[in-house]
């Protein structure tokens, strides 16, 4: 019975360390194949922006009780805290995030790279060949 129960302990433990790995594997994978819906399950973007849309209006202190003289504070309070929720809300989504990090991994994998003579430099996603500077 001993062995049982520390077989499941190290189990366990395996799987909270590895856990994170999977995860970012998943995400990887998703970000590879385009798959938005994959990525949506691996990351919980409503969250993302709520949690963010916090953090940032307390950086600027929207909605704050300092007292403050300005009769506009108040309503550039309100106005930032619309201004980062609208930017939250369209710029922290899958699509967003295939853009961001698909551009990222096309780049790692040569597609723009420098030819071999070292004369020019050649970007095969725009067909443009230039002078090296």
């Amino acid at each position: 019975m001993k062995k049982f129960l520390l077989l499941a302990v190290l189990l366990v433990a395996a799987y909270a360390v590895a856990s994170p790995f999977l995860t970012m594997a998943g995400i990887h994978s998703a970000v590879e194949t385009n798959d938005q819906d994959k990525l949506q399950h691996h990351i919980d973007f409503e969250a993302v922006r709520v949690n963010m849309k916090r953090q940032i209006s307390e950086k600027m202190g929207v909605g704050s009780n300092k007292k403050n003289d300005n009769p506009f504070a108040a309503l550039a309070s309100g106005m930032a805290a619309t201004v980062v929720g609208g930017l939250l809300e369209t710029t922290v989504t899958p699509s967003t995030i295939m853009d961001v990090f698909g551009s990222e991994s096309s780049n790692h994998r040569g597609e723009s790279h420098r030819k071999s003579s070292g004369d020019e430099i050649s970007d095969q996603e725009t067909n443009v060949t230039r002078p090296k500077r």
